[in-house]
């Protein structure tokens, strides 16, 4: 036995030398972030909320981003991410120029438009699902991002809101979550956790 132990020493050390060496790589190449303060969004005027954490940096908005009724982004620097929110008003004549519900023609337009604005645009899921109670249609999809090169994902969802202004109408908001297609899966939890916070006040 007293033999054995100075040739096992050296494997066992050898061993955790090796897994540690493996382990550090896969954190290195995978970092969770994990938000320790979350910070409030509120626009008084739609009446609406949500939170996210502070490690997204929200975004000046842009002319163009007024331009295309974007309400709020904010990005995450490291294990880069974007989430934005925008809206688009009285979409309550949509159901009056076309066949089914505001969401269904909703979801129409998203299938007919969003394949051509992307490149190798492709689909990989579509649900419904219900924000703060109120039918939503989900999207999943991926596209090549600009430098050509890098598979990017993004999560997309769709509500719509029926507001008593009538000023307002019907407004649907359009929630956008994106980032690279490797480090989604580290992130989607996150951004499950921002949907989860929206609400109409």
């Amino acid at each position: 036995m007293k033999k054995i132990i100075p040739i096992l020493i050296p494997i066992i050390l050898i061993i955790l030398f090796t897994g540690g060496f493996f382990i550090y790589q896969y954190y290195q190449k995978h970092p969770k972030i994990e938000p320790t303060k979350w910070l409030d969004y509120s626009n008084m005027e739609l009446k609406l909320k949500l939170n996210y954490p502070e490690t997204f940096k929200s975004i000046k908005l842009t002319e163009d981003d007024n331009k295309a009724k974007i309400i709020f982004k904010a990005e995450q620097p490291e294990l880069s991410a974007l989430f934005s929110l925008k809206h688009e008003d009285k979409v309550g004549i949509l159901k009056m120029a076309q066949k089914g519900s505001v969401i269904e023609v909703l979801k129409q337009n998203f299938d007919t438009q969003y394949p051509s604005r992307f490149t190798e645009f492709k689909k990989e899921k579509e649900e419904k699902i219900t924000v703060d109670g109120n039918e939503a249609e989900q999207f999943y999809f991926t596209y090549l991002g600009k430098d050509n090169a890098t598979r990017m994902k993004q999560r997309f969802v769709i509500v719509t809101k029926q507001y008593e202004d009538n000023n307002l109408g019907t407004v649907a908001f359009y929630l956008s979550f994106q980032s690279k297609e490797s480090d989604f899966n580290n992130l989607d939890g996150t951004f499950s956790q921002i949907l989860q916070s929206f609400k109409f006040l």
